[in-house]
């Protein structure tokens, strides 16, 4: 067992992050109190602009297959903006055949594969998930065209603007 050097919290030593000196919430708030990451972030928060971490890799792609990711996604997935999340938009697909996905995710040329085994009747799902705020404002104009029912709540999120003051204005809307 390591310890963290700021509160002492106990982590298990396998744990990918047990060589680093901090636990993740303490590493957090050392982040923070450096003064020249504190200004980037204020200052592009007081300019509006998204705090965008990579850029993306979400590939151009032609019709058809734009077509292909907008049936799966209509059909097998959503356009997600989670509370606990900060309201940062998510595109997600589900299936039982991590082939289907492993085609999503060849498609798009972004996002990650994962498996959730507590599904019904044991049978478990494989889901292709993007996250990245400009990843999905990306992928989302090249699949509009296909969707039907989802089709609103894209426009949706390629209308928002992401960063703390969003988050704010979400909360407030969300719990009115």
């Amino acid at each position: 067992m390591t310890q963290c050097i700021d509160c002492g919290k106990t982590r298990h030593p396998r744990s990918p992050k047990a060589s680093k000196p901090r636990c993740r919430s303490c590493a957090g708030k050392a982040r923070w109190r450096d003064p020249t990451y504190r200004q980037r972030v204020t200052k592009r928060i007081r300019e509006g602009q998204p705090l965008i971490r990579r850029p993306s890799r979400v590939r151009a792609m032609t019709a058809v297959e734009a077509a292909w990711v907008g049936a799966m996604v209509e059909g097998e997935g959503g356009i997600y903006c989670y509370p606990q999340h900060d309201y940062q938009p998510r595109v997600a697909v589900s299936n039982t055949s991590v082939e289907t996905l492993s085609t999503v995710l060849r498609l798009v040329g972004d996002g990650g594969i994962s498996f959730n085994s507590g599904a019904r009747q044991g049978k478990g799902v494989w889901q292709w998930h993007l996250a990245a705020v400009n990843s999905v404002v990306d992928l989302l104009p090249q699949i509009i065209p296909y969707l039907t029912d989802k089709r609103e709540r894209a426009e949706e999120v390629l209308q928002m603007k992401f960063g703390k003051s969003q988050t704010k204005a979400m909360k407030e809307v969300h719990n009115a």
